[in-house]
């Protein structure tokens, strides 16, 4: 029985690293980040909406030094094998709120 067990979590694990390897949201977007916004710190970002064609990506930034936080949402399209970056759908500032 416990080898059924083994089988299902390694099953499991495997499909969660997938997608997160294929998520374009993660992996794809760092890499595009730090090569469109040198000397911007990413802060978050997590697919919005998408298709098996396309995605849309949230994402929010400061500029070093800065504490101003934007939000941008980024379109990724799938071509052929692979995700590329098509373009920044919207573009915003967010009011940098105290919590206190």
């Amino acid at each position: 029985m416990w080898k059924y067990y083994l089988l299902l979590f390694t099953a499991v694990a495997l499909v969660l690293a997938y997608t997160y390897v294929a998520d374009p949201c993660h992996r794809l977007l760092q890499t595009d980040f730090a090569r469109l916004r040198p000397g911007q710190v990413l802060l978050e970002s997590g697919a919005e909406s998408g298709s098996p064609s396309s995605v849309r990506c949230r994402i929010s930034y400061r500029e070093q030094g800065s504490e101003e936080i934007r939000e941008d949402v980024w379109l990724y399209q799938f071509h052929g094998t692979a995700w590329e970056f098509a373009k920044v759908v919207e573009t915003g500032k967010q009011p940098l709120t105290d919590t206190e």
